[in-house]
């Protein structure tokens, strides 16, 4: 059967939509980067090592969060929205328990492997491992919601997510590092992370609750 070619209306509506992802997109740079440049800023590169193991590690665990959204949104986007948001309720519980299992798997490998691998001088990294990572874990949340915001062409959510978040790694990590030195920038990027979850949330369950 042969696809009728999009109206100018809806080009319209694509073209927009995929302008507002490609500033999405900017901001979450942004929002995901800042912790690293105050650290290769304001403090040695021996720091700023540490800091990139930590990242590094970190990095895989949203390796295995991508693998899941690119099997999983084709089947999402195509459900009814009532059953799309008791998926999202249901998965994301599940996904989050899932990674909450897979960290403490990675700390307890931290702690017994790296002392081993790499030198006593980058003792900083075992920490660090598990800050970044435990990081990934409270800006989950806030994925699995901006996910349904995605599918529902809603970028006003997503804005609202990504720069409030943005605004604490901005704001944050000059003065826990000027406290707490590379792990400030950890806990930085945990606060930042932990409120993009939070305004996800509760943002999400303000839009749902007219629907169910």
């Amino acid at each position: 059967k042969e696809i009728a070619p999009p109206t100018p209306e809806e080009d319209h509506e694509f073209v927009t939509y995929g302008k507002h992802l490609t500033l999405i997109s900017g901001i979450s740079v942004l929002q995901q980067r800042t912790d690293a440049l105050f650290v290769s800023a304001l403090l040695p590169l021996e720091a700023m090592a540490d800091y990139s193991i930590g990242l590094i590690v970190a990095e895989q665990f949203k390796r295995l969060w991508i693998i899941y959204t690119n099997i999983r949104y084709p089947r999402l986007v195509k459900m009814p929205q009532n059953t799309r948001i008791k998926h999202i309720w249901l998965e994301g519980l599940a996904i989050v328990g899932g990674f909450i299992g897979v960290l403490v798997c990675v700390i307890i490998l931290n702690h017994l492997l790296i002392p081993i691998i790499l030198p006593s001088n980058y003792s900083n990294s075992i920490m660090l491992i598990d800050l970044l990572s435990f990081g990934f874990i409270t800006v989950l949340p806030g994925f699995i919601v901006e996910i349904y915001f995605r599918m529902e062409q809603k970028p006003k959510q997503q804005y609202y997510m990504r720069i409030s978040s943005a605004i604490i790694n901005l704001l944050c990590p000059y003065f826990f590092i000027s406290a707490m030195g590379v792990q400030g920038a950890a806990i930085s990027k945990i606060l930042a992370n932990t409120m993009m979850s939070i305004v996800g949330m509760i943002l999400f369950i303000i839009e749902t609750k007219k629907i169910v």
